[in-house]
């Protein structure tokens, strides 16, 4: 078990995709501030260059496709 899903059932938290429509977004949402601001989370960002350059989340690891 990788170390992202051993902090995910520590947290209890459910990032299963085929629950989220059911959870809703603004409950999904305090899931991820609560682990990001708890440096539980790696954020990639896979958009181009120039859309990371023009804004990101801060902290978010730009990887490009």
């Amino acid at each position: 078990m990788s170390a992202a899903l051993d902090l995910r059932e520590a947290l209890k938290v459910d990032w299963d995709l085929s629950k989220a429509e059911a959870r809703g977004s603004s409950e999904i949402m305090a899931d991820f501030k609560k682990l990001y601001s708890a440096n539980g989370v790696v954020v990639v960002d896979v958009r181009s260059q120039d859309a990371y350059q023009g804004g990101h989340i801060p902290g978010a690891l730009s990887i490009p496709e």
